[in-house]
């Protein structure tokens, strides 16, 4: 994993790969056996990745607000990414920068997630009314994976839908962790 300074740790990673890597590591280093992961927005891109990556270190993925990189990203409008480059970016040292650029180094990378590589079953949400990631992104990853993943739209969520509907998103998870074991 990438180690040092809060200050420098930020600045060393540089894709959601090493991202995924460094999850893995964790997993592995807090002896944890094969948990359920949960990945939001970014997350959950570096879920998917991890899923890619690592398959034999996860039993199954959540991901939320999530795109599957490269030409499969449906992008938001352009306002809405003006308006987000203006708010992660206060400087160049800050955690939301970093996280900015690991989210551009996926979303505009020339190869998404390799889905064929995914073996464990996903559940792919999205709020349908999400302005940052739109909707069409959770069918594009749900398409790839198949009959691996579970699709659920929630009517009226938006990014943070699992927040916004919490009871929803609990009784959603709770079903599809029970049905995969």
């Amino acid at each position: 994993m990438r180690v040092g300074s809060r200050a420098t740790a930020f600045r060393r990673f540089g894709s959601g790969a090493d991202l995924a890597d460094d999850l893995a590591g964790l997993i592995g280093a807090l002896g944890m056996s094969r948990p359920a992961v949960f990945g939001w927005s970014t997350g959950g891109e570096v879920g998917l990745l991890l899923a890619e990556r690592h398959p034999e270190v996860l039993s199954s993925l959540v991901v939320a607000g999530a795109t599957a990189g490269g030409s499969l990203t449906v992008p938001s409008t352009p306002a809405i990414e003006t308006c987000m480059q203006e708010v992660q970016h206060p400087d160049d040292s800050s955690r939301a920068q970093a996280q900015f650029v690991a989210a551009e180094n996926h979303h505009n990378s020339g190869s998404p997630v390799d889905f064929a590589r995914i073996r464990v079953p996903v559940l792919v949400t999205g709020g349908e009314v999400d302005l940052l990631v739109p909707v069409r992104n959770a069918r594009v990853i749900a398409r790839a994976l198949g009959s691996k993943a579970r699709l659920v739209i929630d009517r009226g969520g938006a990014h943070a839908w699992f927040v916004q509907h919490l009871d929803r998103f609990v009784a959603t998870l709770d079903g599809f962790l029970a049905a995969v074991g």
